[in-house]
């Protein structure tokens, strides 16, 4: 299985800023402190991204994603995938700016989408309302390992640690 940095010293991967790399590996290394990994897979080269690295929960089957880092030309988007986003208002409302950005932004509204297959986030941030596109909330333009202790708190402040189920 391929470990994170044998993808990002891929030769596909010239464009990738150290500072990217260096958030890649932080990433991955807290990801999977939490019980995510990526499965030593990646999608390569897709229409409008270079790579992307999707991460899901450790041993289970299903692998629904919960956060992604997409790689581009020029700089790389981590995204989260988050849903009740109105039960977590408060969070967001007091976080900072760059949290705070992934839900609070001018595009994204949901009306080119084909409803057929976008049903939208709907929530209320700050007494404003807001119907997003399901593709637009969560990205985190630009991240940063310095800003990855915020990252993790909203992970957390979306999907809490559960205690492990005891058998009986």
């Amino acid at each position: 299985m391929k470990t994170i940095n044998d993808i990002l010293n891929d030769a596909k991967f010239p464009s990738i800023t150290e500072n990217d790399k260096a958030f890649i590996i932080a990433f991955d290394d807290a990801m999977n402190g939490w019980g995510y990994d990526f499965g030593g897979k990646y999608a390569g080269k897709l229409k409008f991204y270079e790579a992307q690295i999707t991460y899901a929960k450790t041993g289970t089957k299903s692998r629904t994603p919960f956060a992604r880092i997409t790689i581009q030309k020029d700089h790389i988007t981590l995204r989260f995938y988050f849903k009740d986003i109105d039960k977590h208002r408060t969070y967001i409302e007091s976080a900072s700016a760059h949290i705070k950005a992934a839900f609070v932004f001018e595009k994204g509204d949901c009306i080119s989408c084909n409803p057929k297959y976008c049903t939208g986030k709907n929530y209320t941030i700050d007494g404003q309302t807001y119907f997003k596109c399901l593709h637009s909330v969560g990205h985190l333009n630009n991240p940063a390992v310095e800003r990855l202790p915020d990252y993790m708190a909203l992970l957390a402040e979306f999907y809490p640690a559960r205690k492990p189920k005891v058998v009986k």
